[in-house]
């Protein structure tokens, strides 16, 4: 669920999820190229994996649940700012 509205945050989105599906896509030719996957499932992948987001986020947004939310972020973001400030200050020089 995109908090923000309007034109280019639904572009953002459109365009994030078209180059996901196309390195998929690329990168299930070149598997089958190679003949590490068979064809016709490096073909199908990108298929599966987006339609299932797409799933994943109808699902998401039926429920209200937000698509990005950085809350857990900021939580740890403290902590490690705090940890790294107690290993790393500068002792004071004695006088």
């Amino acid at each position: 669920m995109a908090r923000a509205s309007g034109i280019a945050v639904g572009a953002t989105y459109s365009i994030a999820f078209f180059l996901l599906y196309w390195v998929c896509l690329i990168g299930g030719e070149s598997l089958a190229d190679r003949l590490i996957i068979p064809a016709w499932l490096s073909m199908w992948a990108p298929n599966i994996i987006m339609g299932g987001l797409g799933f994943w986020l109808v699902a998401s947004e039926v429920r209200e649940v937000p698509f990005l939310s950085f809350e857990w972020f900021s939580g740890r973001r403290r902590s490690f700012v705090r940890r790294f400030l107690y290993k790393y200050r500068r002792k004071a020089p004695l006088p």
